[in-house]
């Protein structure tokens, strides 16, 4: 097996360096969208082959760049590893993160079960970094479209503040895992009848929108939008910040988008507004009035943000579009940036 390490530390500014590569990982629910990309990003940061442990609810392979990846069956106890990533269904991850944590590992879950744990922090690093410490072991992703927002929203509240938050998220089939690709990509194609798949959506994705599922979420019962406006409020640190969501799945791939308007608390002029959002790390602005498009922005780690204008209440009130990979900010680059700020050794 070849261990990948052409990769050098400064193409990863999430910070993926040496001593983060001795670790041994184990990546739970390897198989999924998600899980697919992980292991991609830690194999190209260089991290050794022989130190990932890969797991699934049955084994096969995974191949990467002809290379062969061997997956394994869900182990009955946690096997002996520094980081653990979750992103198998709710249910199990609860367990698997108590064991492993049980055992000394590091946990970062990607499957939404410990964001309903008041002691597990739900963290985006650009915002609530101070969140990660020495002590906590185990760590929750925020549902993915807070992911993409959630550092533009915290560099306006630090600069004039909030006053609330109204969002439409268009998620895209990535927000339903790899069944949901695979599902839009057969819609596409014409093949869904020739190779039939278990849908996740509600009706048929291609050509069509509708509002998002709550059962993707796999939450308690909880809508899709109450969890959105649960997360973002956790990472900006304001519990009585008025937010009002609406998810809408839409026929896109990868990429989900977010129009936000929010009400300021000071007054903000369009210029002042995008220097400011311009300046948020990880953040790429498109100053272009048709951009940014979900299509040309589908594999990147940057947040694409533009369309940034004054609302229609005046100048305490702004407007703005960002678009952002689902599997990469919204979920597998945010945790791999949580992971990087642990202590290591």
């Amino acid at each position: 097996m070849k261990v990948v390490t052409a990769a050098r530390d400064e193409l990863f500014p999430w910070g993926w360096d040496a001593a983060h590569r001795l670790q041994r990982v184990a990546l739970f629910g390897a198989t999924s969208a998600c899980g697919r990309e992980l292991l991609r990003m830690l194999l190209e940061a260089g991290h050794p082959a022989e130190r990932l442990t890969l797991f699934a609810a049955g084994a096969r392979t995974l191949e990467w760049h002809g290379e062969v990846y061997p997956v394994h069956a869900y182990p009955a106890a946690a096997p002996a590893v520094e980081l653990a990533f979750l992103m198998t269904d709710p249910g199990d991850a609860r367990e698997q993160g108590r064991m492993l944590a049980q055992r000394g590992a590091r946990v970062v879950d990607l499957s939404g079960a410990w964001r309903e744990d008041r002691d597990a922090p739900v963290v985006v690093p650009e915002v609530n970094a101070q969140a990660i410490s020495t002590f906590q072991p185990v760590y929750a992703m925020p549902v993915g479209g807070v992911a993409l927002v959630a550092s533009l929203l915290h560099a306006l509240d630090r600069l004039v503040g909030l006053e609330d938050v109204v969002a439409t998220v268009l998620e895209s089939a990535a927000a339903s895992g790899l069944e949901g690709i695979v599902s839009l990509r057969r819609e596409v194609q014409g093949t869904e009848r020739r190779a039939p798949a278990r849908n996740p959506f509600a009706g048929p994705l291609a050509g069509n929108v509708f509002p998002f599922d709550p059962r993707c979420e796999g939450e308690g019962g909880e809508s899709a939008e109450h969890r959105f406006a649960v997360d973002l409020r956790r990472v900006l640190g304001r519990p009585e910040l008025p937010v009002e969501a609406t998810l809408l799945q839409v026929p896109v791939e990868r990429c989900s988008a977010v129009a936000v308007s929010v009400a300021l608390g000071g007054d903000l002029d369009r210029a002042e507004a995008v220097r400011a959002l311009e300046e948020v790390s990880g953040v790429a602005y498109h100053a272009e009035p048709d951009g940014p498009r979900a299509l040309e922005c589908a594999g990147t780690d940057l947040i694409h943000v533009g369309r940034i204008r004054t609302g229609s209440r005046g100048s305490r009130s702004l407007c703005f579009f960002a678009v952002g990979d689902r599997l990469r900010k919204g979920a597998a680059l945010n945790a791999l940036q949580v992971a990087s700020r642990l202590p290591v050794g």
